[in-house]
């Protein structure tokens, strides 16, 4: 459900399938996302008691509920449940359950634990999960140092820093002697001055000097504070930390050399 949230396209509706039990329910998704696609998910979650099957259903409605999809709920017997989980729904199936009236009153907000009100007014139900590598973003400098980012993400983070100093060096054509003084002279020197080497088309001066203090900024907050102690980060700390380092990469991608001295 996760991965198919953050899929290209939206989720619209999601009905849930119900099969009624005596002390506990179990219970299907029937999707439909942006193009009109539908996806079943299959039997899995339930509700009725504290376990993993209703924990991970109310974790799922509180991501459904929060990303603005319809909720909606029908009954099922326990022989079309059967069909849907060995994947031998048949058309007669479908448009049953596509015709089917739903529930009511609503009682999905039911099955969603610790709820005051509706899910959606609790935040956002992301910053309770581990954090993803976004590997469509990354610059393909950095994308392959990536795939192994959680091995070890200081070795990681380090070597980016250090990569993103020598672009920067190379594309404004400094020398090793020009750039000893370190990254900042290297910044300050390709991006300083009133005749910087490297420049991006269409922005203002004030959007070049944002753009140079955005370098400068994650060396003295990060590069410099990571070259000196062992730092011990949380995962959400060290992914932001990348996709700053990513940012970047992508400036620098498209700063174009506009002079020489």
């Amino acid at each position: 459900m996760e991965r198919l949230i953050q899929g290209t396209r939206e989720l619209r509706t999601a009905k849930i399938l119900t099969k009624p039990g005596k002390d506990s329910s179990g219970h299907a998704l029937f999707l439909t996302d942006s193009r009109g696609d539908e996806i079943i998910i299959k039997g899995g979650f339930a509700s009725g008691y504290g376990g993993s099957g209703p924990k991970g259903f109310s974790a799922t409605l509180r991501l459904l509920d929060w990303h603005g999809v319809e909720l909606s709920e029908i009954e099922i017997d326990a022989t079309l449940m059967e069909r849907l989980n060995a994947s031998a729904l048949t058309i007669a199936d479908l448009e049953n359950i596509r015709e089917a009236r739903p529930v009511r009153p609503h009682r999905y907000w039911d099955y969603v634990f610790d709820q005051e009100d509706r899910p959606q007014l609790e935040g956002n139900p992301w910053q309770y999960r581990e954090p993803i590598s976004p590997f469509a973003l990354l610059d393909e400098r950095l994308a392959p140092h990536v795939r192994r980012f959680w091995d070890d993400p200081d070795a990681v983070l380090m070597k980016g820093h250090r990569a993103l100093e020598h672009a920067v060096r190379l594309k404004a054509d400094m020398s090793k002697e020009e750039a000893t003084d370190g990254p900042a002279a290297v910044y300050r020197y390709a991006f300083g001055g009133n005749a910087p080497r490297l420049s991006w088309e269409g922005v203002t001066k004030s959007e070049h000097a944002g753009r140079m203090n955005l370098f400068m900024g994650v060396l003295t907050a990060y590069r410099h504070v990571r070259a000196h102690r062992d730092e011990k980060s949380h995962r959400d700390a060290l992914l932001s930390e990348l996709l700053l380092l990513n940012h970047l990469f992508r400036l620098e991608a498209t700063a174009k050399l506009t002079a020489k001295s």
